[in-house]
């Protein structure tokens, strides 16, 4: 497991240690399943979602081919994941939530 961690850290998604447990355990059956490359080159969608640390729909584009039971686990953890950080649009470090941006 260890080596797979650094594998994608180091090589496909260097911010992995900064997400939310959950985001990463998603990302762990993923990679273990489609393999660390495939989460990237094969899953565009999927990829795109997670350098915007847009959980739930990472949760969604996770599904791409996958077996209905693995995906629907990954799912759920994107989407607990997306409830500990929700996903904020705009300049990643502003951080405010899309109804405050709205608010005018």
């Amino acid at each position: 497991m260890k080596d797979i961690l650094g594998f994608i850290t180091q090589t496909y998604f260097p911010e992995f240690h900064t997400f939310p447990v959950l985001a990463k355990m998603g990302h762990l059956d993923l990679a273990y399943t489609a393999g660390a490359r495939g989460s990237r080159d094969n899953n565009k969608d999927f990829a795109a979602a997670v350098d915007r640390r847009d959980w739930k729909n990472a949760g969604i584009e996770q599904r791409d081919g996958r077996k209905a039971f693995r995906a629907d686990i990954a799912q759920a953890w994107f989407n607990q994941a997306a409830q500990q950080e929700p996903f904020f649009i705009g300049d990643r470090n502003c951080r405010k939530p899309l109804s405050q941006l709205l608010k005018r």
